[in-house]
């Protein structure tokens, strides 16, 4: 027997039919529904707001292309949040090649070194939207406790006029730059 846990509501399914000839109403309360989701999702992820935000636009935009072909076999939260990772990977992929070193980016970024693999970056398709929210609460939780522990660092550093390890701290964390690299520049 299959279940109807992973399958399209009824509301769901009458709101893309009305999508599909057109209404722009019903499209306004899709993307009202369920971009605010997508979004918080994105921007865990990207490092840039301005990604995030282009990754969920063209989320719907995949979605409105892909809506004649789309059967209804999964819930559409997941559905959404399928198309969501896919655009997020082809971010993490094309920033690859052109990472540019910026001292904002660590504000906005993990602070730890990302997996080589967009891939692992991204949970699989069986999540809900509740796990999502758990790990986003969680990731939070980290930034907050290693943002705190960062510029206590930081502060002391500043206070003792200790330039040399600021600078480390700088190539390392901001510059994301090797143990190597950061040793040649010191030498310098």
């Amino acid at each position: 027997m299959e279940s109807n846990v992973n399958r399209i509501s009824q509301a769901d399914k009458y709101l893309l039919d009305k999508i599909r000839i057109g209404n722009s109403q019903a499209w306004s309360e899709f993307v009202e529904r369920y971009r605010g989701r997508l979004l918080s999702f994105a921007n865990s992820k990207l490092m840039q707001s301005q990604d995030a935000e282009d990754a969920v636009q063209e989320t719907f935009i995949s979605f409105i292309q892909s809506l004649q072909t789309f059967r209804g076999d999964c819930a559409l939260e997941t559905y959404l949040f399928s198309l969501l990772r896919r655009k997020i990977i082809d971010t993490y992929r094309s920033q690859k090649a052109n990472h540019i070193c910026l001292i904002q980016d660590a504000y906005l970024s993990d602070m730890e070194e990302p997996s080589s693999d967009p891939f692992e970056q991204i949970a699989g398709p069986s999540q809900t939207a509740s796990w999502y929210y758990r790990a986003d609460e969680h990731l939070d939780q980290q930034k907050i406790a290693l943002t705190e522990a960062l510029s206590n660092v930081i502060e002391n550093l500043k206070q003792s006029l200790n330039f040399r390890d600021l600078q480390i701290i700088e190539l390392v964390l901001y510059c994301h730059l090797t143990n190597k690299d950061v040793a040649k520049v010191q030498a310098r």
